[in-house]
């Protein structure tokens, strides 16, 4: 018994020698083959570097930066709870949200429209003038007026005043500071109107006192 496994692996031995020798043959002349004709890639690698020369594919580096902080969900959800409580704020107090650019366009439009409206208003107003100061309002507040920048008192029962009509006044009178008269005039009347003695700047011309 002890003489067939000596024989056994006697005769294993040679033929493990001989696939060793084999290999060793095989694997020298792929080295040899490599040395002389020169190192060959296999196809699949081949293909890639064409495709890589061909589309200039180079290598790319990802960095993660790992320190930023992701920014958390309810943050987001608090600032937009936030905004609809401003809003509704806002409407509660009837304020509306308008842009500041429809704002100052508004503001511009309102002081244009004052500026029309008081431009207006003194037109009229200069216009109207003479029909007002010959009314029996206007001539008293235009002689309290006169009154207190003179040492004295005057006084004009009618005038009739106009832009285009002659002017007329009736029964002036002018007191001193005794209370004395100065000077009275029944009727007066003069043949310039008052845009002529503006626009001239010339005297009353024929003065008619009887």
């Amino acid at each position: 018994m002890a003489l067939n496994r000596y024989f056994f692996s006697f005769s294993l031995s040679p033929s493990i020698e001989l696939r060793s020798r084999a290999n060793l043959l095989l694997t020298s002349r792929t080295l040899l083959d490599q040395r002389i004709q020169g190192y060959k890639e296999p196809k699949d690698i081949q293909n890639i570097r064409k495709l890589d020369n061909v589309f200039g594919f180079q290598p790319k580096r990802l960095y993660i930066n790992c320190s930023a902080s992701a920014k958390p969900e309810n943050e987001d959800s608090s600032q937009k709870e936030d905004v609809h409580t401003l809003k509704a704020s806002l409407r509660t107090m009837g304020v509306s949200s308008t842009p500041a650019l429809t704002l100052t366009r508004r503001i511009i439009a309102a002081g244009l429209r004052s500026v029309i409206a008081i431009i207006i208003t003194l037109f009229l107003t200069i216009l109207g003038a003479p029909s007002l100061l010959s009314c029996k309002q206007g001539r008293s507040a235009a002689l309290f007026l006169i009154n207190t920048y003179i040492p004295g008192y005057m006084d004009v029962q009618s005038l009739s005043l106009g832009w285009t009509e002659p002017i007329r006044a009736e029964q002036i009178s002018l007191k001193g500071v005794d209370e004395k008269l100065v000077l009275s005039i029944m009727k007066l009347e003069t043949q310039a109107s008052l845009w002529s003695l503006i626009r001239q700047k010339s005297g009353l011309g024929v003065l008619h006192a009887p």
